[in-house]
């Protein structure tokens, strides 16, 4: 083989095994920086679990507390449903309470006694007032001046004194004292002349009633006026 050749292939045999060794040098660093890495990572890891049980720790501490400020008792299936039907019937009270007002006071008007009359009785239904003391009692509360303040002062007295007085009773000195005393007299002419006219039935019918009420006309007397005003 000739001298050159035997150079070429001396040359490239030293190049390879200078690559050889710059490639294993390579590997060397980069296995050695790996090992490193891994080893830092060994090292943080202990403090990493320190932190994560602390804060662990920490949580379930946060969680005792709030279950410990929570009420220990809870509500069965009965005692809730018991619940939601009181606030339900609460709901449905006020409701009512704001179509069924308090009436107010009475002062004495003739001309508004029989709505003021009327408004209190439904008053005190609703609000299920049922002995006569308390009746009369939540009526006069609400009588002030004049002839309603003097009534309900008289009445006062014998109730104080514990001279039992009737709903009854009652009832018949209020409609004495505030009913106009020509009311029947008025009614019993009104009701001879009272006609259906164009409105409806159930309008004309209304107040034939109350006429026939406050003029304290007969059965009898009252099939006449009817088949000869409608």
């Amino acid at each position: 083989m000739p001298s050159w050749k035997q150079d070429l292939q001396r040359t490239i045999e030293e190049d390879l095994n200078i690559y050889q060794q710059e490639a294993l040098q390579e590997l060397k660093k980069k296995a050695e920086h790996e090992h490193l890495r891994l080893l830092q990572q060994l090292q943080l890891r202990p403090e990493e679990e320190d932190e994560q049980i602390q804060q662990s720790v920490e949580e379930n501490h946060h969680s005792e507390k709030e279950d410990e400020d929570e009420p220990t008792s809870r509500l069965s299936l009965e005692e809730e449903e018991e619940l939601a039907n009181k606030l339900a019937n609460m709901s449905t009270n006020d409701t009512f309470r704001a179509l069924i007002l308090d009436p107010g006071k009475f002062e004495g008007s003739r001309e508004k006694f029989e709505d003021w009359w009327r408004s209190i009785q439904l008053f005190l239904t609703f609000n299920k007032v049922t002995t006569n003391n308390d009746k009369i009692i939540a009526c006069i509360s609400r009588m002030h001046n004049g002839t309603a303040g003097a009534l309900a002062a008289l009445i006062a007295d014998k109730i104080n004194s514990s001279n039992k007085i009737s709903w009854k009773d009652f009832e018949k000195e209020m409609k004495e004292a505030f009913i106009d005393g020509k009311e029947k007299e008025k009614s019993e002419v009104a009701i001879e002349t009272l006609a259906q006219g164009k409105r409806p039935i159930i309008d004309y019918l209304v107040e034939f009633n109350l006429l026939k009420n406050k003029a304290g006309t007969d059965d009898q007397h009252t099939v006449f006026l009817l088949k000869k005003t409608v």
